[in-house]
């Protein structure tokens, strides 16, 4: 019986959604629906073999896995060495509230840090009793303004993640993705903030923002922008070498401006969290692998 395609891909969907339920282990309920799919697509255990074989051997797949590491450990030092910490400081001295209130979680999720949201939650706790904001606005407008970078920013690994799938260049996707982030942004401040009185405000005379903690980030965008436009062999052999680098030149600057111990280091490349996160997208690349050798007929690494 010639099932078709998009009938086995909804199934096998149901099936990761069941056991994912069941285990509570996404990237076990990943792998059961990627081996539904390729049974039911007549692949053998051989022939199952092969393609994980072949993706998980990919050069692709090996600098994707390498990409997501280390954006979470950027996140995490980030996180552990107070840098996020010092830049909220000096954003609460210099502008208004209402201005504090959006940019305070829009900063905290250009990182996509474990556990951001208990991070800058308690950020907006210092704006009790002013006019027009309670626990349920403090709640929304944290949960809204953390997440508008999600359709583009390039150190999430979603975003990295569905421009592997799709093929399109990481930049030229971030740049479809601007319309959606600027909406995102329109629509937070006209249904969260808009009516928070203007004349509330946290500025500190004197203070100076310290912006320090924004080079990590001013580094790889700015390493992947010079590779793409200036020295274009560099993605032609390898895609993902400009954010490689770029990560790597981030990690570096991190490590000059806080001198991290190597506890600190270890605690963030070993954590659980980091070892969860590259099983999911591994699983998520060897889903694809069998989708796409179903489309081909034959068993594909790329």
């Amino acid at each position: 019986m010639n099932v078709p395609l998009l009938v086995k891909l909804l199934l096998s969907l149901c099936l990761i959604i069941a056991l994912n339920k069941a285990t509570g282990k996404l990237f076990i309920s990943m792998l059961g629906g990627a081996l539904l799919f390729g049974f039911w697509s007549g692949q053998s255990m051989h022939e199952a073999g092969i393609i994980i074989i072949g993706r998980a051997a990919s050069l692709n797949t090996l600098s994707l896995l390498l990409i997501v590491a280390m954006v979470m450990i950027l996140s995490d030092l980030m996180s552990r060495s107070g840098m996020i910490s010092i830049l909220v400081e000096g954003v609460r001295a210099k502008i208004t509230t209402r201005s504090s209130l959006g940019l305070l979680p829009a900063i905290i999720g250009l990182l996509p840090m474990p556990g951001g949201a208990l991070f800058s939650a308690p950020l907006l706790d210092t704006f009790d009793g002013t006019e027009g904001i309670n626990q349920q606005s403090k709640t929304s407008i944290n949960y809204w303004f953390r997440h508008v970078w999600e359709y583009g920013w390039p150190l999430y690994p979603g975003v990295i993640l569905a421009a592997s799938i799709s093929g399109i260049d990481l930049m030229v996707f971030m740049a479809a993705s601007m319309p959606p982030i600027i909406l995102s942004v329109y629509l937070g401040y006209m249904l969260l903030l808009k009516n928070i009185p203007k004349d509330h405000h946290t500025k500190v005379a004197g203070h100076r923002m310290n912006l320090r903690p924004f080079i990590p980030i001013i580094v790889v965008i700015l390493l992947y922008t010079v590779i793409q436009l200036f020295l274009p062999g560099i993605p032609a052999v390898l895609s993902y070498a400009p954010m490689l680098i770029g990560l790597g030149g981030a990690l570096v600057s991190l490590q000059l401006l806080t001198r991290m111990n190597l506890q600190s280091w270890k605690q963030a490349v070993l954590s659980k969290k980091l070892l969860q996160g590259l099983l999911i997208i591994f699983m998520v690349q060897i889903y694809g692998a069998f989708i796409e050798a179903d489309l081909n007929g034959m068993p594909i690494s790329q």
